[in-house]
């Protein structure tokens, strides 16, 4: 008897991403999965980073510990359907004032 051949998962979701330059590098990271990735260009970075998100599901699933490593990153299950942790954005404008030595 002949296998059929199973469809892959497709898996669909916004995952908020810093991206921000380090010196000459371009670093996105992803706090609600804990990856990061870098590149010379932000659209290399951000390319990578598709790789490295893709790369971190296929190892889960395959290792069959999806669950729990969402779980261990406060991911929420409803009716079926993993959703990342809220991320609260909070932008504060501190005043700062600092004495500079005249030269």
């Amino acid at each position: 008897m002949k296998k059929s051949a199973s469809k892959p998962l497709t898996v669909e979701m916004e995952i908020p991403v810093l991206i921000s330059r380090e010196k000459k590098t371009h670093v996105a990271y992803a706090p609600t999965l804990e990856l990061a990735s870098r590149g010379d260009t932000r659209a290399q970075a951000r390319k990578h980073f598709d790789e490295v998100v893709k790369i971190f599901f296929e190892e889960v699933i395959r290792m069959g510990t999806l669950d729990e490593v969402l779980a261990d990153l406060e991911w929420t299950r409803e009716d079926h359907a993993w959703r990342p942790p809220v991320e609260v954005k909070h932008v504060i404008r501190l005043p700062a004032r600092m004495p500079v030595a005249a030269r």
